[in-house]
């Protein structure tokens, strides 16, 4: 298979060149704001920050990719999502024709998810105006190259599955007749071991090239069909990476010029539009049915009461009528001889480390006072404990997060206001797919590849119901005594599970629960973290291992958003009938967060949030021996509004020392 590049060059000649401007992502948020954000005013741009969905915008168009149409109805009765809706890589009608899933195709076209889909809608990506109609004359070219893959991939598993020995040259048959016999087996052998690996790479390739150009490449016939008979325009022009290298210029083109140079894909496609002319297609029932923003209501921020768990607002009602009890309690039982001045302590101070979290614990509640605690529904062993540390020490602990940080919030604030949205800068983050750098870079022959074979590998895990890309925080580490953590640990120990559920492992010694590694997350308005799964580790000196993960939320009570969400799998009857060569779910290759692309659509829900109020502290099973509790899938929701979330993060450890 050629590189990106080259691929491009299937293109055919056209009669002219594109004046080169490059159309950005613009969300409806960023359009809404660009108008001064007046509710008065244009209300076909909806505002969607603050809206909490069930089903996240990468399960939203994965339903189309997978082609689960009751799925993709679901998530619409239930999330302000629109059939038409585009956040930057095509909407669900482009989903479904990219990946050849006919049924979904067909079911869209015939309004089967309540709203009348825009056949000839250009998808905002790259700026290229690709309609469902020049999508689908891609199809035509994915099902000669998966057809060569078929045949590559049958060849290597063929050869691997061969007993036959591996053919040495003539040459070296001569010279294992002049050498020791020990030696002629061993070059044999070699042979042989290089040969398979040869195959197994060979095999690899084609099952990679077929995850993406082999999903729904037979149906190019009947998708292209159906789409003519729906009123697809076979005339509509859109632009291409064009030009020497494929950089600068852009080649104007209709969508029969994708199908490739394919004699045989010319013939069928010049059938099927003539075809086409001689029949009536339906008509539209609006002009503007593309305009999804015009079809709705301006969201609402909505969140189930069944799967939320929310403390802050109690907490920060029953903290605010009692703080001067709080102080007076903590004065007259001597507990606290000495409060510590928050913005004078140091994090490298062990000492003045470990009387804040003191401070902390003894502020919360009165010696031998167990924190309430509240399970969260529909995460099997997590549970949220209230008051586990105290407002005034919380807000100590912020200063000292804040002074750890590499830059400081101010400015970043300011750059924030200055950039509009904030996010002009394109900076590399630490960790970034394949596909996130081609956002980023702006490479328009590697976007248009993607956008041609695997478009879902571009909606991003961070993205927003509207589209809106939220920028992935990173932690700072804070190591930090035993000591210091003792008085929380001992505020929160009777709360805690004795044990590993299913190895019997005992929760650490009394001092030593919680891991003294704790990582500060700074989340500003904007940011949030990817969804990703926890792991487990062991400390080398004790042997003790971590099963739960531990979040102390240092304050809840002030940020908007920023709730701590988790999901679980969605089954799909449609990625259980897809007989493609790669599953439809599968582990990301870092293994701690979810694929998305190359074959993988990540059909997931949310099924609880949590709000935790300031000193509130969230613990949920992140894996550890055979047996331990289910690890759940889970993100930092985006946060809204002017003040950023602070938290601490940490591991509720386990095992005999």
């Amino acid at each position: 298979e050629a590189s990106a590049r080259e691929r491009a060059r299937f293109i055919l000649s056209c009669d002219g060149i594109n004046d080169g401007n490059d159309e950005t992502r613009v969300t409806a948020v960023a359009l809404h704001e660009s108008r001064g954000g007046n509710d008065s005013g244009d209300r076909r741009v909806r505002d969607a920050s603050g809206v909490e969905t069930t089903y996240p915008p990468a399960t939203f168009y994965g339903a189309a990719a997978v082609g689960d149409v009751h799925l993709l109805d679901e998530i619409l009765d239930t999330d302000p999502y629109h059939v038409n809706q585009d956040n930057g890589t095509g909407a669900p009608l482009h989903f479904a024709v990219t990946y050849g899933r006919v049924d979904a195709v067909r079911a869209l076209l015939a309004g089967g998810t309540r709203s009348a889909v825009n056949v000839n809608q250009r998808s905002k990506a790259g700026g290229f105006g690709l309609t469902p109609l020049h999508l689908a004359a891609t199809l035509f070219r994915k099902r000669r190259v998966a057809a060569a893959a078929r045949a590559d991939l049958d060849a290597a598993e063929a050869e691997l599955a061969s007993e036959a020995s591996v053919d040495l040259t003539s040459l070296a048959k001569e010279e294992a007749k002049k050498e020791e016999a020990k030696k002629a087996k061993a070059d044999e052998k070699a042979a042989r071991k290089a040969a398979r690996k040869v195959a197994h790479r060979r095999a690899a390739a084609a099952r990679k090239v077929l995850a993406t150009h082999g999903a729904g490449a037979d149906e190019a016939v009947r998708v292209y069909r159906l789409l003519l008979q729906s009123g697809a325009d076979p005339r509509a022009v859109a632009t291409v990476p064009g030009g020497p290298g494929g950089s600068g210029t852009r080649l104007r083109v209709v969508p029969a010029d994708l199908a490739g140079d394919d004699l045989l894909a010319a013939a069928e496609i010049a059938a099927l539009e003539s075809e086409a002319t001689e029949s009536v297609p339906e008509p539209f029932p609006r002009a503007d049915v593309g305009d999804w923003s015009a079809d709705l209501a301006r969201p609402v921020a909505r969140s189930n009461p069944a799967y939320d768990v929310d403390s802050s607002l109690e907490s920060s009602r029953s903290t605010d009528a009692n703080d001067d009890a709080v102080r007076t309690e903590v004065g007259a039982d001597d507990r606290v001889t000495t409060e510590v001045d928050a913005a004078a302590v140091d994090p490298r101070d062990a000492d003045r480390v470990e009387a804040l979290f003191f401070d902390a614990a003894r502020e919360a509640g009165s010696a031998g006072e167990v924190p309430a605690r509240v399970d969260v529904p529909g995460v099997p062993g997590a549970f949220l404990l209230r008051r586990v540390m105290g407002k005034r020490a919380c807000a100590a602990l912020v200063d000292v997060v804040e002074s750890m940080q590499p830059t400081r919030v101010g400015d970043l604030m300011t750059r924030h206001d200055s950039a509009g949205e904030g996010r002009g800068e394109k900076m590399a983050p630490r960790r970034e797919s394949a596909a996130e750098r081609v956002l980023r870079v702006g490479d328009d022959v590697e976007l248009f590849d993607l956008l041609v074979t695997d478009p879902l590998a571009l909606v991003p895990a961070t993205d927003g119901v509207d589209g809106e890309a939220f920028v992935p925080v990173e932690p700072v580490r804070w190591q930090v005594s035993p000591a210091a953590l003792a008085a929380v640990a001992e505020r929160c120990r009777p709360s805690l599970p004795e044990a590993v559920e299913g190895s019997g492992e005992p929760l650490a010694r009394a001092g030593s629960e919680f891991a003294t590694s704790l990582r500060c997350y700074r989340y500003l308005p904007g940011t949030a973290s990817l969804p990703h799964y926890d792991k487990s580790t062991t400390d080398a000196e004790t042997g003790a291992f971590s099963a739960y993960t531990v979040v102390v939320y240092l304050n809840g009570d002030e940020h908007g958003g920023g709730v701590t969400s988790f999901f679980e799998p969605v089954r799909s009857k449609a990625v259980d009938d897809l007989n493609d060569v790669t599953s439809a779910s599968r582990s990301s290759k870092r293994g701690l967060t979810w694929a998305v692309g190359g074959g993988t659509a990540p059909l997931y829900k949310i099924v609880a949030r949590v709000k935790g109020g300031t000193g509130d502290a969230l613990f949920f099973p992140h894996g550890g021996p055979p047996g331990a509790g289910r690890n759940p899938l889970h993100e930092g929701s985006p946060v809204t509004g002017k003040i950023p979330k602070y938290i601490l993060r940490t591991d509720l450890m386990f095992g005999r020392d």
